[in-house]
Parts: C-alpha cells; sequence; structure tokens
C-alpha cells in the first residue's frame, strides 16, 4: 500500500519538504472519526473517505492536482481566522 518498505515511508512523511496524499487523507479520515471530503477543483471530482462509516462530522479539502487547502465558512468578514468554521455536520 506505501509502494515502499514501512521504514522508508515514516521517514519521507516525517521530511517537512515531503506532502502527503489521499493515503494520508484516508488515515486521518479513520483516525479522527471525520468524513473528509477532497474536491478536486480542476476536474469538479469529489473523492470521499470515511462515507462508509457514518461519521457525524466533515471536512472539506480543495485539491489543486498540487496541495490541499481547507474549506472554511465564516459568516463575519471582519473577523480573524479564529472564528473560521472548519468541521461541518455530515446532514
Amino acid at each position: 500500500m506505501l509502494d515502499q518498505p514501512k521504514d522508508k515511508y515514516i521517514e519521507f512523511i516525517q521530511n517537512p519538504k515531503n506532502w502527503g496524499g489521499a493515503l494520508e487523507v484516508k488515515m486521518f479520515s479513520e483516525i479522527f472519526k471525520k468524513q473528509i471530503v477532497c474536491i478536486d477543483v480542476k476536474t469538479n471530482r469529489a473523492d470521499i473517505y470515511g462515507e462508509d462509516k457514518k461519521y457525524e462530522q466533515t471536512i472539506y479539502l480543495l485539491y489543486n492536482g498540487i496541495h490541499y487547502d481547507q474549506l472554511v465558512m465564516n459568516y463575519d468578514l471582519t473577523a480573524d481566522s479564529s472564528t473560521d468554521i472548519t468541521i461541518f455536520d455530515s446532514k
């Protein structure tokens, strides 16, 4: 699954210059018990991790082919990021 020995993967992923991908998103979904929806902004495809687990909360990520960014919502345009909503009800 890692396409490399476990020790090599651990060394690779701990390097701050390296980025994770779909495998890491899947693991985060399972670890944090949240559904994660990754929306590819180039193709409009949505990959949903944890959909079969019926998690109560969802996190949305936007993916541009290289990088993931979290989708946030904020009702107060004058507020700082401390009031951002980043986790949504799955319903």
